[in-house]
Parts: structure tokens; C-alpha cells; sequence
């Protein structure tokens, strides 16, 4: 309540951190290999449709590429 508050009065925005799991995901740095990695899915969305998206991956909880993190390829499939 005290985080809401000062928040309010200043021009901040609170909210609840997330339990996220990590996943295995393949990771090459001198040879490959899996890492156990939290994944950050950022969908476009464009005229209510989903048209892409952006993937972020980082071995920490901020999953923020100036932390450490990167960024991977999205691949979509559709049924035809």
C-alpha cells in the first residue's frame, strides 16, 4: 500500500512482479548447448490480429537485454 501510494503521487506505475519458469532453450557461445533461460513474449498487434512479435531470453529475472539478456527469433505457424 505505501508502493501505490508514493506511486501516485509522483508519476511511477507499480505493479506485481510475475513467478515465471524457465525453459531449456539452445544457446551457442564457443559451442552449442541448452540453457535454462525465462523467456519475455511480446506480441505486434495490429487492427486486433497478432502480426509478430519480439522474444527476449535472460538467465536472470529481468529480462531486459541491457541486463545480460537477448534477443531470439519468433516463428509463427498457421494451420492451412
Amino acid at each position: 500500500e505505501t508502493a501505490i501510494a508514493e506511486g501516485l503521487e509522483d508519476s511511477f506505475i507499480v505493479q506485481e512482479k510475475a513467478a515465471i519458469e524457465k525453459e531449456e532453450y539452445p544457446v551457442y557461445d564457443t559451442s552449442a548447448m541448452l540453457e535454462n533461460l525465462l523467456v519475455d513474449f511480446d506480441p505486434f498487434l495490429f487492427q486486433n490480429q497478432v502480426e509478430g512479435g519480439m522474444v527476449r531470453l535472460s538467465a536472470s529475472s529481468l529480462v531486459n537485454v541491457t541486463q545480460g539478456g537477448g534477443q531470439t527469433a519468433l516463428i509463427v505457424l498457421e494451420d492451412h
